[in-house]
């Protein structure tokens, strides 16, 4: 049986370190959701005034057709890629079964980089599918998610998504009882987000280091040494006395 790199399994969440493709068969499982963002492979020799490389993991590879074998075992996928990407995960969900939309993250405080010469790069996409009879927790929802970027402070991996983001998918297309794939679990956002909402989940990644980052992560979650976020502060009701 393979041995995760880390777990809890109070809280049914899990860390593997290998290669997505190799490591799902030996998990023999299926799952509710499929949250991920692939490498999007648009690494780049840098300008001299910004940082375009990202990583050797995004560099080469083929990660959508390896997603897309990790959705197959998921009754639903929600699959961040770069937008030249999008069309093949689609049309790799349709083919597979799934009914699907694109769904955007709208950041609120994009980069300005090259702002005076074209359009900010302010909305990030992704592949949404649903298998037949599939969770969705919604109603009429639309197809947009509205959230600033990452704070500089607590970011660990340079394509980092917001906890609001994960949470608001996670919350949407996982039931209360479910279980969450990200087979490239990178800093453990989506696996932080099953935390704080109750769902089971696991990872796969095949950096040792984001391995370790991720489990150092979730542990100070548990530890509840992290802020907390608005929505978890109790709202005062103002009590009127009447004479």
């Amino acid at each position: 049986m393979l041995e995760p790199y880390w777990s809890n399994d109070e809280h049914g969440l899990a860390i593997y370190q290998g290669d997505c493709i190799e490591v799902m068969p030996a998990l023999e499982q299926e799952f509710d959701l499929c949250l991920t963002d692939i490498p999007y492979q648009i690494s780049q020799e840098s300008n001299g005034l910004r940082n375009l490389h990202y990583g050797e993991w995004d560099v080469g590879g083929t990660p959508v057709e390896t997603v897309l074998t990790c959705a197959a075992a998921c009754q639903s996928a929600c699959i961040f890629c770069d937008g030249r990407q999008l069309s093949a995960v689609i049309q790799g969900l349709d083919v597979a079964g799934f009914s699907t939309r694109q769904l955007a993250w709208h950041k609120s405080n994009p980069s300005v980089l090259n702002g005076s010469s074209l359009f900010l790069s302010a909305v990030e996409l992704a592949a949404y599918g649903k298998q037949a009879g599939a969770y969705f927790g919604g109603h009429c929802v639309h197809n947009l998610i509205e959230c600033s970027t990452v704070a500089t402070g607590i970011r660990i991996h340079p394509t980092q998504k917001p906890m609001a983001v994960m949470r608001r998918i996670v919350e949407l297309c996982c039931p209360p009882d479910g279980i969450v794939l990200d087979p490239f679990l990178g800093s453990a956002s989506s696996l932080v987000a099953c935390y704080r909402l109750g769902r089971r989940g696991v990872g796969i990644e095949i950096s040792e280091e984001y391995c370790e980052l991720a489990a150092k992560r979730l542990e100070a979650e548990m530890e509840q040494l992290r802020l907390i976020e608005p929505q978890d502060v109790p709202r005062v009701t103002q009590l009127t006395i009447e004479n």
